[in-house]
C-alpha cells in the first residue's frame, strides 16, 4: 500500500458490534498507525449525520465556523494552534473531513488520506487531552444542532474518525517531523532559498513605496533568487559552483556521468516538487509517476543510484553543517523515491504500445460506444454530476474522445500533455467543479473501455493513464481553489472583499493577478472577465487601484497590474469596455484640499505613455482604433494625448505640414500669378521664375512624397509577408486589393497628390517646348505645348486642390476647429439627400415643361429645361430671360411651383436638417476630434527616432515620486497637475491610511461595516432557517410515532434540507 511507504505496518483496528455504539470511543492510538475498519452501517450513519449537520447551515463556511467556535469555547488553548483566518480554516476543515467520511468504508484509501493530513499538521503541538477536547466539542455541537436526528452509530463513527486522525497526527509528528523539517531546511540552504528570503525581507523594508507590491510578484521573486545566487558567489571565480544545481552539474562531470546527464536533468526538474512535498504522499506518487513516464523515453539505462550519489555529494558541498542526521533523512527520502520509481519503471513503455495498438485498431462503432458509455457510466456513479454537464450529447462525445486521446498522448509526450492537463485543471477551478467527481469519472471511463475489450493489459494501461490525469486535475483544482476564485465563480463582490480581507498587504495584488499551480499560472482578473463576472472584475480593479498606506509604505497595484498584463487596456476595450472607466478613474488621485482655488491632481499614466521596454505605448493607438468618443474624452487620455502632442508630436507634425505649405505657395506663385503677368505673355524673367518654381515643386515635393510612400508601402509589404491581419483592404466585392494605409483620408490625398504631380510634370508645356526646340526660352506657347496645355491646366487645378485638402489637416491644432470640420463632414449625408430630392424635382418639371407648348427657348427640350431649372435652384439663372413669360401663364405657374418646392421647401428643410444634425452630434465631434488627434500623435511619434523619444521621456520625469501634500512624498509613475477646485469636487480622502503594524505580511485592518449584509436578506434567511428546523422537528416526531427507522428519517431530513438550501440560493441571499 502507499501508506506503508511512509509509516511502518500495523495491525488493522476493527470497530464493530452494537454494544460499542452507546458510548463514545475514548482510545487515541499514537503508538502505531494501523488501518481503521468501521462497520458499514457506522460509515453510512456517520455520512448521513455529517450531511444533516452541513444542511443545518446556509453554507459550508458557516458550518465550519460554528465548529471552530464550539472548539474554542470548549478549550480556548486550542486557538493558538490555528493561525489561518476563520473562514479559511472553516472551509478547509469541512472539505478535509468530508473527504475522510467519503473514504471511511475503504481502509486502504482512508489511511493515505489521513496520513497526508498528519504530514500537513506536523507543526501542531497536540496531545491526547487536546484531541479529546476537540472531539467532544464537535460531537456536542452535532448533538445540539441535530438533536434526536443524529443516531448513536453516526455519533460513534464521527468520534472514531476524529480519534483516528488525531492519533495519526501525533504518531507522524513524533516519527517524522524532525526528519521532514531537516530535509526542507537543508534543501533551502542548498538552493539559496533562505538567503533569497532574507533579500526579499530586506527589499520590503527598504523598498520605495511604488515597488512594494512588485517585490511580491512571481517574476520579482525569481529575480531575487538570481540576485541571491549571484551575491552568494562573492568574489569567487565564475568557474566555482556555489548552488546545488551548479554543484550537481560539476559533480556529474567529475564523477564521469556526462552520458547520463540528459535523464538526470529530468529528475532535477522535478526534484524541488518532490522535496517540498515529501510530506504529501499522493503528490510524491504523482511526481514519481510523471517522472517515470519521461525516464522511459531514454534508450540508455537509468540508474537512480547514480543520481543519488551525485545529489548527495552536491548537498554535502552546499551544506557546511552536514552531519549524520542529514545523511539519514536524505537517504530516507531517496529510498522512498527509488522504491516508487522502481515499481513504475518499464511499465509505461509497454502500456503505451498496448494502448496504441488497441486504439489504432478500434472501429468507429466501438469508439462511439466508448464515447457514449463514459458519461452514461459517470451519471450512474455520480448523479449529481449531471448538473455540471449542460452541453449537448455531441459535445459530451467530443469530451470523451479528448479524454481517450489524452490518455495515449500522456504516454507519448508526457511533458506537453501534463502541461495541457494542468491548463485544463485551472479552467475547472473557475468552473467550480468539485474534485469529488474526478474519481467517478475515471472509473466510468475505464468501465466504458472495458465494454469493448476484455484484454486486461489494455484496460490496465488506460486505467493507469487516466487515473494519473485525474490526480493531476484534482491537485490543480485543489491548489487553485482560492477564495478569490470562489468569489469569481459566484460573481459576489462581498465574497471577494472577505477573501482580500485576509490577504497579506504585500501579496494582495499577486492574489488578484496571479494564480500559480505547478509551472502554470492564470490571471484571476482575466478569468473573471472571460467568465462574465464583471461585478467581481470591477471590484478587483478598484481594489488594485486603491492607494493604501501605513507609516512606511504606499501600496498601489498599478505597476503590478500593467507588469502582469501590459495590454490590459486593449483587453478591456475588446472584451469588457464597461470596465475601462473604472480602470482610468483608478489612475487619478485628487487632493481633498485646495490651495488658492486650485486642486492638486496626480495622473499615474506611466504605463499608458511607455511600455515595459521604454518605447511608445500602444494605448493611444488602441483608443483611436476603438472609435469610442467617451473614452477619448476621459481626463486620463486628455492628459496623455495632450502631453505627447504638446511635448513632442505637435512640432514635428507642423514641420511636416509646413513643407506642404511651402510647396503650395511656390506652386501657387507659379500657376496663379507669374504665368498670368503681362496679359498671359510674361517676359523672360517671369518665365524663368515660373520654371524655377515648377522645378522646385517637381523635385522637392515629388522626391519627398516618393520616399514617404515607398517607406509606407514597404512596411505594408513586410506586414503582409509576416501574415499580419489588416495589411490589405479589399474593395468591389473583395476583388480589388488596396494597401490599408490608403484607407486614411490624409494618406489617400498624399498618394493622389504624388500621382497628379507626376502627371503635371509629364504634361508641363514648358518642358514640351524645351524638348521641341522652341526659340523662346521657357515658353509655353509652342506647337507641342499647345497640345498638352488643356490637360496641364486641369491637372494643375487638381494638384492645388489636393495641396489645400492636405493642409486642412492643420485643423487638428485646435480641437474646436477640428470638431467643426468633422461636423461639416457629418452633414454631407444630409446634403446628399437634398441633392437627390432636388434632382428628382428637376427631372420631374423638366420633362413636364418640355412637353408643354410654350414659346421660351430655355425650356424647349429636356436638357435645356433641366439646365435652366438647375440654374434657377442655385441662383445662376439670368432674370432677363424671364421676359415674355407673362404671355404663357401655364409655364409661369409651373416655374412658380418649382421655385416654391426647391428653394422655399427643400432649402428650408436642408437648413433644419443641418441644425438638428449639428446640435445632436457636436458633442460627439469633440470626441472624434480627440480620436483624430490620437491617430496623428501615434503616426507622428512612430516616425521619430528613438533618441527624440528618450529625451521626451526624460523631460516627463516619470521616475520621480509625486507629492500628495506638502512633505508627503508618494510614489513615482505619474504626472502632477493642478485644476480648478470646482471642476471635480472631492470631499473625502481617496488614500486609505492605516495605523498599527507596518509589516507587509499582515493584512489590512478590516472595517466591520464593510461586510454588512442587507437586513432584508438577513431576515429572509432567518425565516427560512426557522422553517427548516420546524420541518425537521416535525418529521422527527412523525417518525417516532410511526416507528420509522433512523436512516429513513435522516434521508428525509436531507431531502428537505436540500430543498431549503435550493430555496436559499434561489432567493439570491449571500453568505
Amino acid at each position: 500500500m502507499r501508506a506503508e511507504i511512509f509509516s511502518p505496518e500495523g495491525e488493522a483496528h476493527t470497530v464493530h458490534g452494537d454494544d460499542e455504539f452507546n458510548d463514545l470511543p475514548e482510545e487515541v492510538n499514537d503508538e502505531t498507525f494501523p488501518d481503521l475498519v468501521l462497520a458499514p452501517e457506522v460509515c453510512e450513519h456517520a455520512a448521513i449525520t455529517w450531511e444533516l449537520f452541513l444542511d443545518h447551515y446556509p453554507s459550508h463556511r458557516m458550518a465550519g465556523e460554528a465548529i471552530f467556535t464550539s472548539i474554542f469555547d470548549a478549550n480556548p488553548s486550542l486557538q493558538v494552534l490555528f493561525k489561518s483566518p476563520a473562514s479559511v480554516m472553516a472551509l478547509k476543515f469541512v472539505s478535509a473531513f468530508g473527504g475522510v467520511l467519503e473514504h471511511a468504508g475503504d481502509p486502504a484509501a482512508l489511511k493515505p488520506l489521513v496520513e497526508t493530513l498528519g504530514f500537513q499538521h506536523m507543526d501542531f503541538d497536540i496531545n491526547r487531552q487536546k484531541i479529546q477536547s476537540f472531539r467532544d466539542a464537535i460531537v456536542d455541537l452535532l448533538d445540539m444542532d441535530l438533536g434526536n436526528t443524529m443516531t448513536s452509530k453516526g455519533k460513534y463513527g464521527i468520534a472514531a474518525l476524529i480519534n483516528y486522525i488525531g492519533g495519526a497526527c501525533m504518531y507522524i509528528r513524533k516519527e517524522y517531523t524532525s526528519r521532514v523539517q531537516m530535509i526542507h531546511t537543508t534543501w533551502a540552504q542548498a538552493t539559496h532559498a533562505g538567503q533569497t528570503q532574507d533579500d526579499e525581507e530586506k527589499q520590503e523594508t527598504n523598498a520605495r513605496p511604488s515597488v512594494a507590491e512588485e517585490a511580491d510578484e512571481g517574476n520579482a521573486e525569481n529575480a531575487q533568487v538570481t540576485q541571491g545566487a549571484g551575491e552568494a558567489t562573492g568574489d569567487a571565480p565564475p568557474s566555482v559552483p556555489t548552488g546545488f544545481f551548479e554543484m550537481f552539474m560539476f559533480n556529474c562531470a567529475v564523477m564521469g556521468y556526462n552520458t547520463s546527464q540528459h535523464w538526470m536533468d529530468l529528475i532535477l526538474e522535478q526534484l524541488d516538487n518532490i522535496v517540498m512535498n515529501i510530506a504529501n504522499i499522493s503528490r510524491v506518487q504523482e511526481e514519481c509517476s510523471t517522472l517515470a513516464l519521461s525516464l522511459d523515453k531514454f534508450a540508455t539505462e537509468v540508474v537512480f543510484g547514480d543520481f543519488r550519489s551525485v545529489a548527495m555529494s552536491s548537498l554535502k558541498a552546499c551544506v557546511p553543517d552536514w552531519n549524520e542526521e542529514h545523511e539519514v533523512a536524505w537517504m530516507w527520502l531517496w529510498g522512498h523515491v527509488d522504491r516508487m520509481l522502481s515499481e513504475i519503471r518499464g511499465k509505461p513503455e509497454a502500456q503505451m504500445k498496448r494502448l496504441t495498438k488497441f486504439l489504432d485498431n478500434l472501429s468507429e462503432e466501438d469508439a462511439q460506444r466508448i464515447r457514449k458509455g463514459v458519461h452514461a457510466q459517470f451519471f450512474e456513479l455520480a448523479p449529481a454530476g449531471q448538473d455540471y454537464f449542460k452541453q449537448s450529447n455531441t459535445r459530451l462525445y467530443f469530451i470523451s474522445q479528448r479524454v481517450i486521446d489524452l490518455s495515449l498522448r500522456l504516454y507519448q509526450d508526457p511533458s506537453e500533455t501534463i502541461r495541457q492537463i494542468s491548463e485544463l485543471g485551472l479552467k475547472h477551478v473557475g468552473l467550480a467543479i468539485p474534485t469529488e467527481f474526478f474519481p467517478p469519472f475515471v472509473t466510468a471511463a475505464t468501465h466504458a473501455l472495458a465494454q469493448v475489450t476484455d484484454v486486461e493489459a489494455v484496460i490496465e494501461a488506460f486505467r493507469w493513464s487516466i487515473a494519473l490525469m485525474g490526480r493531476i486535475l484534482a491537485r490543480t483544482v485543489v491548489e487553485g481553489s482560492t477564495l478569490v476564485m470562489r468569489a469569481i465563480t459566484s460573481d459576489d463582490e462581498v465574497q471577494l472583499k472577505k477573501a482580500m480581507a485576509v490577504a497579506p498587504r504585500g501579496k494582495r495584488a499577486s492574489q488578484l493577478l496571479n494564480l500559480s499551480v505547478g509551472t502554470l499560472s492564470i490571471s484571476p482578473l482575466y478569468w473573471a472577465i472571460e467568465t462574465g463576472s464583471l461585478q467581481v472584475a470591477r471590484a478587483m480593479i478598484e481594489d488594485l487601484l486603491t492607494i493604501r498606506a501605513d507609516r512606511t509604505v504606499y501600496f498601489y497595484g498599478c505597476d503590478a497590474l500593467f507588469k502582469r498584463h501590459p495590454d490590459f487596456l486593449h483587453y478591456l476595450i475588446v472584451h469588457a469596455r464597461a470596465l475601462v472607466p473604472t480602470l482610468l478613474d483608478g489612475l487619478i488621485w485628487r487632493s481633498r484640499t485646495t490651495v488658492e482655488g486650485e486642486r492638486r491632481v496626480n495622473y499615474y499614466v506611466k504605463h499608458l505613455i511607455q511600455d515595459a521596454d521604454g518605447n511608445f505605448n500602444q494605448a493611444l493607438e488602441w483608443v483611436a482604433e476603438s472609435q469610442d468618443t467617451h473614452l477619448a474624452c476621459h481626463p486620463v487620455f486628455l492628459l496623455v494625448s495632450d502631453t505627447v502632442w504638446n511635448g513632442l508630436a505637435s512640432r514635428f507634425f507642423i514641420l511636416d505640414r509646413l513643407a506642404y505649405m511651402f510647396f503650395l505657395v511656390v506652386f501657387m506663385l507659379s500657376q496663379s500669378f507669374l504665368q498670368h503677368l503681362n496679359g498671359g505673355n510674361p517676359d523672360l524673367p517671369s518665365r524663368i521664375a515660373t520654371f524655377s518654381c515648377r522645378v522646385v515643386v517637381y523635385l522637392g515635393s515629388i522626391g519627398q512624397m516618393l520616399i514617404q510612400q515607398a517607406r509606407t508601402l514597404w512596411t505594408q509589404i513586410k506586414s503582409l509577408r509576416q501574415g499580419k491581419e489588416g495589411s490589405i483592404t479589399w474593395f468591389c466585392m473583395d476583388m480589388i486589393p488596396v494597401p490599408s494605409y490608403l484607407t486614411d483620408v490624409q494618406n489617400l490625398f498624399k498618394f493622389l497628390l504624388l500621382l497628379f504631380l507626376v502627371l503635371t510634370c509629364a504634361f508641363d508645356p514648358m518642358i514640351w517646348c524645351l524638348a521641341d526646340g522652341s526659340t523662346e526660352l521657357f515658353t509655353q506657347s509652342c506647337e507641342a505645348g499647345e497640345v498638352v496645355r488643356d490637360a496641364y491646366s486641369a491637372l494643375s487645378m487638381l494638384t492645388l486642390l489636393l495641396y489645400w485638402l492636405i493642409l486642412g489637416g492643420l485643423s487638428i491644432l485646435s480641437m474646436r476647429l477640428a470638431a467643426f470640420t468633422l461636423a461639416c463632414t457629418q452633414v454631407l449625408e444630409e446634403l446628399g439627400l437634398f441633392l437627390v430630392a432636388l434632382l428628382f424635382l428637376i427631372l420631374t418639371f423638366a420633362s413636364s415643361l418640355s412637353a408643354l407648348d410654350h414659346g421660351s427657348p430655355y425650356f424647349a427640350s429636356l436638357p435645356k429645361a433641366s439646365l435652366s431649372l438647375w440654374q434657377i435652384s442655385v441662383g445662376m439663372f439670368n432674370l432677363g430671360r424671364m421676359e415674355g413669360l407673362d404671355n404663357d401663364p401655364m409655364l409661369l405657374l409651373m416655374l412658380a411651383v418649382f421655385v416654391t418646392l426647391s428653394i422655399v421647401f427643400l432649402l428650408s428643410l436642408l437648413v433644419a436638417q443641418f441644425l438638428g444634425v449639428f446640435l445632436s452630434r457636436y458633442e460627439d465631434m469633440i470626441g472624434y476630434a480627440r480620436l483624430r488627434r490620437c491617430s496623428v500623435v501615434v503616426k507622428t511619434v512612430r516616425s521619430l527616432s528613438t533618441r527624440r523619444w528618450t529625451e521626451f521621456l526624460e523631460s516627463l520625469q516619470l521616475e520621480e515620486p509625486l507629492e500628495f501634500s506638502e512633505g508627503d512624498i508618494g510614489f513615482a509613475g505619474g504626472i502632477q497637475v493642478t485644476e480648478p477646485a470646482f471642476d471635480h469636487p472631492t470631499t473625502t480622502e481617496t488614500i486609505v491610511r492605516f495605523g498599527g503594524s507596518a509589516s507587509a505580511s499582515m493584512p489590512w485592518p478590516v472595517d466591520p461595516h464593510e461586510f454588512q449584509e442587507d437586513p432584508y436578506e438577513l431576515l429572509e434567511r432567518q425565516i427560512l432557517h426557522l422553517a427548516k428546523k420546524s420541518t425537521v422537528l416535525h418529521d422527527t416526531q412523525k417518525s417516532k410515532l410511526s416507528g420509522g427507522s433512523q436512516p429513513s428519517q435522516a434521508s428525509s431530513s436531507i431531502a428537505i434540507s436540500s430543498a431549503d438550501q435550493q430555496s436559499d440560493e434561489g432567493s439570491g441571499s449571500t453568505d
